[in-house]
């Protein structure tokens, strides 16, 4: 018998003989293949990469300077902590004088303010919203600690709290509840039947109030404001105008030879690029009576001394 005939026959006999434990084996492979192929043409979903970046801007990608980013993040800490921890006069002291004038005259007011957003302690992260000129806008979101207290009974709520930190020549100004800066103004208009002085300008994050003072220079009574019309007081940006935002409950009805002191606000955002440029008064009426009753508003307006509209340049 020729010697390759001997090796097919022992191929043969090893075959018969391990068939089973050969087919096994096959089997097994055959499986890891289809098994790579599966894992390898399988698509991986993608995973949403997420970065927190406290001082990148989220209305624009513009960076808080990077020598300020610490500074702003200790300013604030150490605001945060005083509240947690109710010292409500450390707290105050480091509030800028502009914003405790306007917003908190009194240790006592931001006490009560303290008090209902932080009943206990709160954790807190912080995100720069906005930077115009030297002013960074950060938004604070205060939540409870629930690795400290856990959901049980107790919704996931939050409070977002507007902080202003302002860069000037006397260091950082905070300001908080919105309030960016507060300007003295000097603007003057005045004819033959009233003198308006413009004093005070108070910007928050998302309106500006302006403090004035009328003079009714008149024998008779003087009507700017008693939310009968439609808009009677508003500012003019640009091509657009804003309506008074706080009409209600603030009227501006002038004795003869009176003057009123009020704060007119209007919706404006500190960072949409806009600059305000008139306080019109659209519906100033001298009126020979005024008695606040509809009924007889149309009868005292055709009795009107003067009806007409002032713009004035601010």
């Amino acid at each position: 018998m020729k010697w390759h005939a001997k090796i097919i026959i022992k191929i043969r006999e090893f075959f018969r003989k391990y068939k089973n434990v050969i087919l096994v084996v096959v089997i097994a492979f055959a499986v890891m293949i289809a098994v790579n192929y599966f894992l390898k043409n399988m698509e991986t979903p993608e995973i949403p990469i997420t970065t927190y970046k406290p001082n990148v801007s989220v209305m624009d990608d513009k960076e808080v300077p990077e020598e300020l980013q610490e500074p702003i993040k200790n300013l604030i800490d150490e605001y945060m902590e005083y509240c947690n921890n109710k010292e409500y006069e450390k707290a105050y002291n480091l509030l800028d004088k502009e914003c405790k004038d306007t917003m908190f005259p009194t240790v006592e007011a931001l006490e009560m303010y303290v008090n209902k957003i932080f009943p206990e302690k709160k954790i807190y992260n912080i995100q720069n919203f906005s930077i115009v000129g030297s002013t960074y806008v950060y938004k604070v979101k205060i939540l409870n600690d629930i690795l400290a207290s856990g959901l049980t009974n107790e919704e996931y709520n939050f409070y977002e709290e507007v902080m202003s930190i302002t860069d000037d020549k006397d260091g950082l100004r905070l300001g908080i509840y919105g309030f960016v800066r507060k300007d003295d103004m000097t603007v003057v208009a005045e004819d033959d039947n009233l003198k308006i002085n413009v004093n005070k300008k108070v910007t928050l994050y998302s309106s500006e109030t302006y403090e004035v003072s009328i003079r009714n220079k008149t024998d008779h009574i003087i009507v700017l404001l008693d939310d009968t019309e439609a808009s009677e007081v508003e500012i003019n940006i640009g091509a657009q105008t804003r309506k008074m935002s706080n009409t209600t409950g603030n009227s501006i009805i002038i004795p003869p030879k009176h003057t009123v002191n009020r704060k007119l606000s209007f919706p404006k955002f500190v960072d949409d690029g806009r600059t305000t440029e008139k306080l019109i008064f659209n519906n100033i009426r001298v009126l020979e009576s005024y008695s606040g009753n509809l009924n007889n508003k149309q009868a005292e307006l055709d009795n009107a001394i003067k009806l007409y509209s002032l713009n004035i340049s601010i």
